[in-house]
């Protein structure tokens, strides 16, 4: 079974415990592809953020340990892959001390590196304009990313992150009209 699929029957059953050792696995067989880092990073961070995870079991201390070295790891063997990049940056801008940080400075900093290595990319573009308060370009990008299917399909193949970044363009268009 493909990794992906095993990651969303263990997703849809609430296993926390096989998703980490899921994507810990998958990130030894996959070694140079980003995604499985960018999930485990993903999921890591949604369960100090959002979840209930001393009820299952979770100590946060050493979640909050294992987020943060594997950020560390993990920016440091992808700081030139503009995927992780953009991820990341958009991923840390919610609870910036988990990843050791005082600031969202190095989010912003990744955001515009994937923009950077990739300035064709709307979708980076868009990141960093969002991110940095350029709120009419960032809406004219957000209307361009949500009117292309490619890129939807992308961002839904990625999961959880993927699915994130969606909520946040859709976000943004919303909040801009709402504006006026």
């Amino acid at each position: 079974m493909h990794w992906k699929k095993e990651f969303e029957l263990l997703e849809a059953s609430s296993q926390w415990n096989g998703i980490i050792d899921l994507l810990k696995r998958t990130m030894q067989d996959y070694p140079d592809k980003p995604e499985p880092a960018i999930r485990l990073i993903y999921f890591l961070h949604d369960l100090l953020v959002e979840q209930d995870y001393s009820s299952r079991g979770f100590n946060h201390d050493t979640l909050a340990k294992m987020l943060k070295e594997l950020f560390e790891n993990s920016t440091k063997k992808f700081n030139n892959n503009s995927e992780y990049l953009f991820f990341l940056g958009k991923i840390m801008h919610i609870a910036e001390w988990y990843f050791g940080l005082n600031n969202n400075d190095f989010a912003f900093e990744l955001q515009k590196r994937a923009m950077e290595l990739e300035p064709q990319n709307k979708l980076y573009r868009w990141a960093y304009c969002y991110s940095t308060n350029k709120d009419k370009e960032a809406y004219s990008l957000a209307k361009l990313v949500l009117n292309d299917d490619k890129v939807a399909l992308w961002l839904d193949s990625k999961g959880f992150p993927g699915k994130y970044v969606l909520r946040s363009i859709k976000s943004c268009v919303k909040n801009n009209n709402e504006k006026g």
